[in-house]
């Protein structure tokens, strides 16, 4: 099954890595060799059967003004830069026409997601420009409200969206970037359902119902989304799918709990795990995906959805599109 529908990893921090560990110098790490302690090399990626790849381009949350556009655009930069030093393996794509002929051409289509509003700096041109570089989503808020937006790790600024808020989910709509939940408060998520015109995603989210952490989703914004035509892509961090687990009490990395399938509904689901900085991944997790993959298929969970983030590509980022 991966090998005619490849895995699409909605979220992946390889470019803070190089960025913080080595000083923004692709040149000094080989992605054709095993680049161990961090998480993501080319050989991985091939052995999971990841057939397209959103390189995160993160910046602090308390990083704001210019300085997180400058910062950004530098992330930005050092993902150019790597997926052009592996013209073999890598390719970027901006569109789900772009994934589907990198696969076929048997190369890891390359995309890449803003992890942020705060990024944007309250600037619809700055979201304009991230878009005309290559940015393919863009996260509304990370670890902190922003005051058109809110997030679920954070006292509300917004309540929900201001009008400036729905603005960027229109703009980002009109241009075709993909409007990303994850993170954001649950009254921030049913503005963005209520305002969207296209599909939405959570590129690293997990059920609520399962682990209580606030930055998994309830059972009722799972279904939303799916009859938003979205999809919520599982984060395999062991803080949110494990009561037992938060950072500085572990009790050993849990196994990921995929009961998240049945309770989402008509949502697509996809497994992630949030790459390579989450310091700690379950077990089973590293690196390759097939196994648990299939085990989930083996139980009739995941037939049929494989192929779903194309099709939120498709629908996503068709600029203009408002149906």
């Amino acid at each position: 099954m991966l090998s005619k529908t490849p895995v699409i990893d909605g979220h992946n921090d390889l470019a803070w890595e190089i960025r913080d560990v080595h000083g923004a110098k692709v040149e000094s790490l080989d992605l054709a060799a095993d680049t161990r302690p961090l998480q993501t090399d080319i050989p991985r990626l091939r052995k999971g059967r990841v057939g397209a790849q959103f390189w995160s381009v993160w910046v602090p949350a308390d990083t704001t003004g210019p300085r997180a556009v400058e910062m950004t655009l530098e992330q930005i930069d050092i993902v150019h830069r790597f997926v052009a030093a592996n013209p073999a393996a890598l390719e970027r794509a901006t569109s789900a026409a772009d994934i589907r002929r990198i696969e076929k051409a048997g190369r890891i289509a390359s995309l890449i997601g803003v992890e942020g509003g705060h990024q944007i700096d309250g600037r619809l041109s700055v979201l304009r420009q991230y878009r005309a570089l290559g940015v393919g989503y863009m996260t509304l808020t990370h670890g902190k409200s922003l005051n058109w937006a809110d997030s679920s790790t954070d006292a509300p600024r917004a309540n929900g969206l201001t009008d400036f808020g729905r603005a960027v989910v229109a703009d980002m709509n009109r241009i075709g970037m993909i409007v990303d939940v994850s993170h954001v408060s649950d009254a921030t998520m049913r503005a963005v359902l209520a305002a969207a015109r296209a599909p939405v995603m959570a590129s690293h989210s997990s059920a609520r119902a399962l682990t209580d952490a606030p930055r998994d989703i309830p059972d009722d914004l799972l279904a939303a989304i799916g009859a938003n035509g979205g999809i919520v892509m599982v984060n395999f961090y062991p803080a949110f799918v494990s009561t037992a687990w938060r950072p500085g009490m572990p009790t050993g990395p849990p196994s990921p709990r995929l009961q998240a399938c049945p309770r989402t509904s008509m949502a697509r689901v996809r497994l992630r795990r949030s790459s390579p900085g989450t310091g700690t991944i379950p077990n089973r997790v590293s690196p390759p995906r097939p196994l648990r993959i299939m085990s989930s298929i083996s139980r009739g969970w995941l037939a049929g959805i494989m192929s779903a983030s194309a099709a939120i590509m498709t629908a996503s980022t068709a600029p203009g599109r408002r149906g």
